[in-house]
């Protein structure tokens, strides 16, 4: 039907608009907080982060997006009348806002298998250079850990600090 591909290709533009806008509006924010608070850092530092960044942001972003862009397709309908017209053509609200469900949960499980399979690497990359640039972190600090020493012999610390063999909240059991 003609009408169920219009209502998605409005829906999917809607979403695809909603969407990047947010990863840049996110992305820009991050660029001048780090460019605020990083004197010592160089700006092309800063713009490979939000590169590394930018993918998985769009796919956390997926699910709001999804939301707010049937909302605003929905509020478009209502402001051009196209909505009460539905029930003349022979379609319920009602099975219009299941539609509008069912795509929202199809992309959110996209949002979900791409991130799985593909995003999490990513994230971690973008994760473990913003602890070595920004942070100054190379992996010298290990956080909240349990660790096994012998058998029957456990370690759990809040914080460890590996170059000062210092650490916080230790206990051994």
């Amino acid at each position: 039907m003609i009408l169920k591909r219009y209502l998605r290709y409005k829906l999917l533009s809607y979403f695809l608009l909603i969407n990047t806008s947010l990863v840049l509006l996110y992305n820009l924010v991050e660029f001048i907080e780090k460019l605020m608070r990083q004197t010592e850092s160089a700006t092309s530092e800063i713009l490979i982060f939000i590169s590394l960044n930018v993918i998985p942001c769009f796919f956390e972003l997926i699910p709001l997006s999804t939301w707010l862009a049937s909302c605003v397709l929905i509020w478009e309908l209502k402001q051009t009348n196209e909505w009460d017209n539905f029930s003349l053509v022979g379609l319920k609200p009602k099975n219009l806002i299941f539609a509008l469900a069912i795509s929202g949960t199809i992309l959110s499980i996209f949002s979900f298998i791409g991130k799985e399979l593909a995003i999490y690497p990513i994230m971690h990359a973008a994760e473990k250079y913003k602890m070595q640039k920004f942070k100054e972190d190379s992996g010298n600090r290990i956080f909240n850990q349990w660790l096994t020493i012998e058998n029957n012999t456990f370690l759990n610390f809040e914080f460890l600090e590996l170059k000062t063999n210092r650490g916080k909240g230790i206990t051994i059991l």
